[in-house]
């Protein structure tokens, strides 16, 4: 197949105004627009320590609890906070940046198996995807995989298309970050080693230098190697404490899933395809199947032919069968939609591909059904016996005509399921003022800092709280004698059912009393947010 040819300076001016609707749909207003919890507030903590010296070994911890991300997604974030300090907004701005690139690496994508007429489609839903705007906006390590899985995939195609083996250290890059942001990322691994192997078997065949593929393909494998370096150096320094960790937890059988495999398979294959187009399922799911029927339709039109790059599309839509399958295996929880917390992560670097290929099928769309007539076709008819020249105006084609509807169907979906313009938690500005309203209830006098559940961490308070100055201990700093008798929990609605009571009073008084502790309230402070309801006690 033939390589595609340079972008045209339309279709760059195109992609550069689908990149401005892609910044202005990201950038506004990040201080209160992404949400600012617990996940958060750690990472930035941690960002702060390597402005210290401090260089994190590992990345965040996964919800299990027991293991850890990879370390690289605090490295990726460094710059934004060596250029701006320990600014949340600054590292919000960087995602966000990385969020728009993520939309031109779709259009690049899209681009290399659908031609130019798919990158715009792509283009454009990337931009209005109610998901990719989600992730563009808050601090957490699953957003940064769109746009370091679109580089994989289309390194890997560009790859294949040139005979460039060098594009594949940029498959690698992608994919490394990918599995560094989210262990689950070793998903894409099996699908790009298959194309690169494939790649390796044509050159052998049409008898090509096969020696630069496996010059790329080592490097790419040290650029793999080399992201789990800190890793290496934490186990060689703690007794091999994660990996003990993860083998604790296979060992366990994972999560117990809630559902059956091929059920889990149905519900993780709709989450996949809906997610970028439509945003959480739970939310419009009669909207959602609807738009899921009608996305598989068009990758089905673009797999039966008539793209330039129609081995690329089944590589693609080979990648997300496996995909399916194999998160519906390995992560069970897909099965089950958590409402007020994030849900669909596992799945983010399908996102791109999900595009692409929805793109591919409006671009094949567009091609189908043939012309009435011609601008400027001359035919021949008889007026009164004397031979006329009749000139038929051009007709769209009936494919354009559906395919520009369904564009603008889905635009339409995606823009009604954009997250809201201030995040429900308030975002990095109501955690900032709750921190403050804590040292204003405090008056100065020592306190005692609790979180409920006490299984959540209070780092949303603590990063700000220590901006302000101040790193009050916790619980365990009451059984001191001459320790503050100032006690501040803090509880959060969303999770009562963990608590078992109600924030405000009940919740607050059962966790004292489990604790054998004396307490009379003196004070509620007015939370700023649904979050976090802070009150004061006093310990004799």
């Amino acid at each position: 197949m033939a390589t595609l040819p340079r972008p045209t300076r339309i279709e760059v001016l195109g992609l550069l105004a689908i990149l401005a609707l892609a910044a202005l749909t990201r950038l506004p207003g990040l201080d209160a627009r992404g949400a600012f919890d617990a996940d958060q507030g750690h990472d930035m903590l941690v960002l702060t320590g390597m402005l210290h010296g401090d260089i994190p070994l590992l990345g965040p911890p996964t919800s299990i609890g027991t293991f850890h991300h990879g370390a690289v997604y605090y490295y990726l974030l460094a710059p934004a906070v060596a250029l701006s300090g320990p600014d949340p907004v600054a590292v919000m701005g960087w995602i966000a940046l990385l969020g728009i690139g993520a939309v031109a690496a779709t259009w690049w994508l899209a681009r290399l198996i659908g031609g130019p007429g798919a990158a715009v489609a792509a283009g454009v839903l990337a931009a209005v995807s109610p998901s990719g705007i989600d992730e563009s906006t808050f601090i957490w390590n699953p957003n940064l995989i769109p746009v370091a899985a679109a580089l994989a995939f289309a390194g890997a195609l560009h790859a294949w298309q040139t005979r460039s083996p060098r594009w594949w250290l940029l498959a690698a890059t992608g994919a490394m970050v990918t599995m560094q942001c989210h262990v689950l990322g070793v998903v894409v691994l099996p699908p790009l080693a298959g194309a690169y192997l494939w790649d390796v078997r044509r050159q052998r065949h049409e008898g090509g230098a096969v020696r630069p593929l496996v010059r790329a393909g080592l490097g790419g494998l040290a650029i793999i190697a080399a992201s789990y370096v800190p890793l290496l150096v934490h186990e060689l320094g703690n007794d091999f404490s994660e990996t003990r960790a993860i083998l604790d937890y296979l060992a366990g059988g994972g999560r117990a899933a809630s559902a059956g495999l091929l059920e889990r398979v149905a519900l993780v294959g709709l989450r996949s395809v809906t997610w970028p187009l439509t945003g959480l399922i739970t939310d419009r799911p009669t909207v959602s199947i609807v738009v899921a029927v009608a996305a598989v339709t068009l990758m089905a039109i673009a797999a039966a032919g008539g793209v330039p790059h129609r081995a690329g599309v089944r590589w693609l839509l080979a990648t997300l069968a496996w995909s399916v399958v194999a998160l519906a295996a390995f992560a069970p929880s897909l099965a089950v939609v958590t409402p007020g917390l994030p849900n669909d992560h596992y799945h983010a670097y399908l996102d791109p591909l999900v595009i692409a290929l929805t793109g591919a099928g409006l671009a094949r769309l567009a091609g189908l059904g043939t012309r009435v007539g011609a601008r400027g076709a001359t035919l021949t008819g008889v007026d009164d016996g004397a031979q006329t020249r009749v000139r038929r105006r051009d007709r769209p084609r009936p494919g354009t005509v559906l395919a520009g509807a369904v564009v603008v169907v889905l635009v339409g979906v995606a823009v009604t399921a954009w997250p809201p313009a201030v995040s429900p938690d308030g975002g990095w500005r109501v955690a900032r003022d709750d921190a403050h309203n804590v040292e204003v209830a405090a008056a100065g006098e020592p306190y005692v800092l609790v979180g409920l559940p006490e299984l959540k961490s209070l780092d949303a308070l603590r990063f700000p709280l220590r901006q302000l100055g101040a790193d009050p201990p916790g619980p365990a700093a009451l059984a001191s004698q001459g320790g503050p008798r100032l006690l501040i929990i803090v509880c959060d609605p969303v999770l009562e059912p963990i608590i078992g009571a109600a924030c405000g009073g009940a919740a607050e008084s059962a966790w004292l009393a489990v604790h054998g502790l004396v307490a009379q309230p003196s004070g509620t402070v007015t939370p700023t947010g649904p979050r976090r309801v802070t009150s004061t006690w006093r310990v004799p």
